[in-house]
């Protein structure tokens, strides 16, 4: 959504952000959209809402700095229905989508699964495996050092202890 917005001197408004309330087919409140300044258009603000269900939608925007009523405008939000009137599969589209896209087309599961000449899917698709470390997870290799270092250090200090006493001759 866009609106172009004027002040009351007729010049482009200048102001952070408005509210559109939209009220929906469903709610019984308005919901409050921020529309936001669009810094490369002077007085234009621009922001979206989803639509979630058919019906009318009436979208109301209070003016800043007028006390007029709010510019009101319905929408009407209907379904596509391009899916129930055609639903044959059209390979020559699909195809072209996929290669403007840099993707790949796989016509049946035969091809995808790779039992004809292609390549499988799942030989296209990359490894994307990521471990992020939790704080407070335990790294078994880390509390392994330490604890060797720990014995080494407890073994030594009564190796040393023992030996000397046996050099001083108080054992």
């Amino acid at each position: 959504m866009a609106a172009d917005l004027k002040n009351v001197r007729d010049e482009p408004l200048d102001a952070p952000q408005v509210l559109l309330y939209i009220h929906s087919p469903e709610a019984k409140e308005p919901v409050a959209v921020k529309l936001l300044r669009d810094n490369t258009r002077k007085g234009m603000f621009v922001g979206q809402f989803v639509a979630k269900r058919e019906g009318d939608y009436r979208l109301e925007l209070p003016l800043p700095e007028g006390n007029d009523a709010p510019l009101v405008k319905v929408l009407k939000v209907t379904t596509s229905a391009r899916e129930s009137d055609n639903p044959q599969r059209n390979d020559v589209l699909l195809g072209q989508l996929a290669r403007e896209t840099g993707g790949r087309y796989f016509v049946g599961l035969d091809a995808a699964l790779g039992r004809e000449s292609e390549a499988p899917v799942v030989s296209l698709l990359k490894d994307r495996t990521h471990t992020t470390p939790v704080l407070g997870d335990k790294d078994l290799g880390w509390d392994a050092f330490w604890t060797r270092i720990a014995m080494f250090g407890v073994c030594g200090a009564l190796a040393l202890e023992w030996l000397l006493r046996r050099l001083l001759r108080l054992a």
